[in-house]
């Protein structure tokens, strides 16, 4: 492509940066911080839908990656135990990364004032990635997780390769102000003892369940804590809570928290009103209550005896907390059958003759559109729901408040998800589920030394291909993901009418390669026992060099990359030549303009000049792309600094060894044939041949 054709997104056909804005902002990943971690002392890196790495070898570029990867692959781990040796477990060395033990991984002047390994990042939560609970409650989400960890060493001579969560904080963002925050303190060895959690209603979504439960001309408190006698982690941060309740309270909760399940879906009249006909389908029809009064009494009842079939102890057990939990909740949903309950709402309806398989019929096209029909009764049967429950309520406290089965102490879960009642800490454990999903299913990550030329890649089965890795950590499982013809909308060049293609794969791919100046397209045949054959042009690789074995692992791993990814990528311009090498950085470019973060390490002065050029005839771009210096010194250890350019692409503050080489080397050209040029004149030699 001629440099007076250049286009910032070759995704669009004309020659223009503005890019598409989507109505709702993917994840994404804000910054990065590490403390103590290899060459790096302290630093925070801020970082951008392209985020470009440089620096001498060895300066400290691959930190920021490997530190990422860290927590991504201890996010496959399930850290949601008991077992007080493995809460907060950190393994070092896994399919992504291999660190060693934790004074190996330790800063050397860290390691020798014993100081901890720390981590932390802010987290964009995005606004369609994550789906709801329950639609009504949780439609649109635009937060950020901020989070900060220390990691020690599991005792004082470790090289087992695993670290524990000392220090850990977590708090939640909207609009600048955090609504809620959570801190965990180790104390007494390896038990975590005390956790404790502040959140303010004003801001949250628990605000209208606390409403309703103060609802009786009660004052709403703007500020909560609780103590924690336990937590479970995911990826180093905690995901749920054991805080000790009498029993009575935690089994209260847990029929409310049922109720709020049912009122939070799609449609709450079409949800009884199903249970109704489930019931009266499965059930002989003397199993429906005959009045609410009924259904009041036997609910009370049904609660004394499980309140005392519940699993008893003295005192309160930590081994066998999450079971005692599971029965609990097991026994509370046997508690109250709302589907068998008469409801006015649905009586009224049912005696004017409407009938249920008609009225179920025109309720069930609001489910299947995810949409409340106008003439939906849900405010009325939540009414009546949330009377029955407080009466409920109310005749248990008074019935069984003084009792000692009430009053026995048992482990209380606080957990994720609205749809546990929106209770204290479930939104801070979504969002920190949230981020653990992010690092399990939307890291994407290749290695810089990709697979060599090869004419047949074997097959991959069972745990061979995992989502962080889909290609393979060097690329090896190339052909296989090429040969998947399931047709998708990939991010291709050319106008708005060929982005909205549904493609295979294989077909993107070959689409991108003439921008790439790529000759041929690619096929793969599978070839029994010996793999897959991989040509490109009707050529294997071997035939056509080292390059174009390193460049397609790179297209095909953006290419599956969705949006809210964040793809990691070490020196993916390996064996290209300089025109490549600026293709590729319009490439990149493309692919972050379309959602997908990208961080690159590279090694490439054409890569890191092509975006300057770029930057230069768009300042409107530059917000978009940030070009990161890595140096490392005795005196500071790696330093993270930002590439300033102004509106001309010019860099403000030139680095000291960032791509000055060329310069120096032209520099020190022009002298010597200066020099040879004065000297062959003072001698009387003819120098038109210099």
């Amino acid at each position: 492509m001629a440099m007076n054709q250049l286009r910032t997104d070759p995704l669009n056909s004309k020659n223009s940066s503005k890019t598409i804005s989507p109505i709702r902002k993917p994840t994404q990943l804000l910054k990065w911080r590490m403390k103590n971690f290899k060459s790096v002392r302290s630093a925070e890196v801020t970082l951008a839908p392209l985020t470009v790495l440089v620096g001498s070898n060895s300066a400290g570029k691959s930190s920021l990656i490997q530190s990422i990867l860290l927590f991504a692959q201890n996010a496959q781990r399930n850290n949601r135990v008991i077992d007080t040796q493995a809460r907060g477990q950190i393994i070092l060395n896994g399919d992504l990364v291999s660190l060693g033990s934790v004074s190996e991984t330790l800063n050397f002047e860290s390691a020798q004032t014993k100081e901890n390994l720390e981590f932390g990042g802010t987290f964009s939560l995005g606004q369609d990635f994550f789906r709801p609970m329950f639609g009504r409650q949780n439609r649109v989400r635009g937060d950020q997780l901020n989070w900060d960890l220390k990691l020690i060493s599991t005792d004082n001579n470790d090289y087992s390769g695993l670290a524990n969560v000392s220090d850990s904080k977590v708090r939640l963002m909207r609009d600048n102000s955090c609504i809620e925050e959570i801190k965990v303190k180790r104390t007494g060895g390896d038990h975590i003892s005390t956790v404790k959690y502040m959140a303010n209603p004003r801001f949250s979504y628990d605000h209208l369940a606390i409403v309703l439960e103060h609802s009786q001309n009660k004052s709403i408190e703007s500020e909560k804590t609780e103590e924690y006698s336990a937590v479970s982690f995911a990826s180093g941060l905690p995901l749920e809570g054991l805080i000790l309740k009498p029993r009575l309270q935690i089994m209260l909760d847990l029929v409310k928290n049922y109720w709020r399940e049912i009122t939070s879906s799609y449609s709450a009249f079409t949800h009884i009103l199903e249970m109704r006909i489930s019931n009266r389908d499965q059930l002989e029809p003397a199993s429906l209550y005959a009045s609410v009064e009924q259904a009041l009494e036997s609910a009370v009842s049904a609660f004394e005896s499980m309140m005392l079939k519940s699993p008893q102890s003295e005192e309160a057990d930590l081994s066998t907390g999450a079971s005692k939990i599971m029965a609990l909740r097991i026994a509370a949903r046997q508690i109250v059958d709302f589907g068998a309950i008469p409801w006015n709402t649905i009586s009224k309806q049912l005696h004017e003759g409407f009938g249920e398989k008609n009225l179920l019929e025109m309720l069930q096209r609001d489910h299947d559109s995810n949409e409340k029909n106008e003439s939906s009764y849900d405010d009325e049967i939540e009414s009546e729901i949330r009377l029955f429950i407080e009466k409920f309520s109310s005749e248990v406290h008074r019935r069984f408040s003084d009792t000692a089965e009430a009053n026995k102490m048992d482990f209380d879960e606080r957990i994720r998800g609205l749809q546990r009642g929106r209770q204290i800490g479930s939104l801070i454990f979504e969002a920190v589920d949230n981020w653990n999903t992010y690092l399990t299913e939307k890291i994407r990550y290749l290695e810089p030394l990709r697979e060599v030329p090869k004419a047949f890649y074997t097959y991959a089965t069972g745990g061979g291909i995992n989502q962080q890795i889909p290609i393979g950590s060097r690329g090896e499982h190339l052909a296989q993901s090429l040969y998947d013809k399931t047709p998708r909308m990939y991010p291709l060049p050319g106008n708005k009418s060929q982005q909205q293609k549904m493609v295979s794969l294989i077909e993107a791919v070959n689409m991108w390669l003439p921008f790439l100046d790529i000759d041929g397209q690619i096929e793969v045949v599978p070839q029994g026992r010996q793999g897959f054959y991989l040509t490109v042009g009707g050529h294997v690789l071997p035939m056509l060099g080292t390059g174009i074995s390193q460049i397609l692992p790179v297209l095909t791993l953006c290419l599956t990359a969705r949006r809210g990814d964040l793809v990691l990528l070490e020196q993916p311009e390996l064996h290209l030549n300089p025109s490549i090498q600026q293709k590729l950085a319009e490439f990149l470019l493309a692919m972050s303009q379309r959602d997908r973060q990208i961080i690159v390490e590279t090694h490439s002065e054409y890569f890191v000049t092509r975006l300057r050029l770029i930057q230069a005839r768009d300042e409107g771009i530059s917000d978009h792309i940030k070009l990161l210096f890595v140096e490392k010194t005795p005196e500071t250890g790696t330093v993270y600094r930002e590439v300033e350019t102004n509106s001309f692409g010019e860099i403000q503050d030139w680095p000291k060894g960032f791509f000055d080489q060329a310069s120096n080397d032209l520099r020190e050209l022009m002298k010597t044939i200066a020099a040879k040029k004065s000297k062959n004149l003072a001698s009387g030699t003819n120098t038109s041949a210099t």
